[in-house]
C-alpha cells in the first residue's frame, strides 16, 4: 500500500490519508513531540508530513527500499536504514544527509 492512514480513534473512521510515495510504505514513525510523521518506503525515499497530513518534504539517499526510520531522542535528527545495505542520518532542518 502507497498511503498511510490516520485514525481517530473516537470515530474509528480515517482523519488523514498520507499519499505521495510511490512504492509500499514500509516503516512509520513520530517524533517525540507527536507532531511530525516520517516514513519510509520501497520508493527509496523518506518523507515527512505533519499532523495534517500535509506533506512537509522528501529525502532521498538510499538506492534500496527504506525499511526503517527512527527519530533521534530530541526530534532533530532521523536515521534511515535500506536494503542497500546503508544508515543514513538526516538534519530534518535542512535537506543535507551523513553516511
Amino acid at each position: 500500500m502507497n498511503a498511510i492512514y490516520m485514525w481517530d480513534v473516537g470515530t474509528d473512521k480515517p482523519k488523514h490519508i498520507l499519499k505521495g510515495h510511490k512504492g509500499g510504505v514500509n516503516s512509520v514513525v513520530f517524533n517525540p513531540d507527536g507532531q511530525t510523521l516520517a516514513s519510509g518506503s520501497a520508493d527509496n525515499t523518506i518523507r515527512l508530513w505533519d499532523v495534517t497530513g500535509k506533506h512537509m518534504r522528501t529525502f532521498k539517499g538510499h538506492t534500496g527500499n527504506v525499511n526503517s526510520v527512527a527519530f533521534s531522542k530530541d526530534g532533530r535528527t532521523l536515521v534511515s536504514g535500506s536494503e542497500d545495505g546503508t544508515i543514513l542520518l538526516w538534519n530534518i532542518t535542512s535537506t543535507d544527509s551523513t553516511k
